[in-house]
């Protein structure tokens, strides 16, 4: 868990934190993915719906071209 925590941090540290909050989010979706797997619990349309929120959230971040910020000019 220290090794996960560290890694994370470095993401944070290194990367975009949209998209790396958003990997953060796809543990649920493992987790129910995982849940149904070893313990045959199936997952509720609600829990369905919030897996798709999640999973095309990260793809919309991690598909979208990066906007970078223009620096603003001395004169007008």
């Amino acid at each position: 868990m220290i090794t996960a925590q560290s890694a994370f941090i470095q993401s944070m540290k290194r990367g975009q934190a949209s998209l790396s909050i958003i990997v953060l989010y796809t543990t649920l979706v493992f987790a129910a993915l995982y849940d149904f797997v070893i313990f045959q619990v199936v997952p509720t349309p609600l829990t369905i719906v919030g897996a798709g929120f999640i999973v095309s959230g990260a793809l919309l971040l991690a598909l979208w071209p990066a906007s970078t910020p223009r620096p603003q000019s001395g004169s007008d």
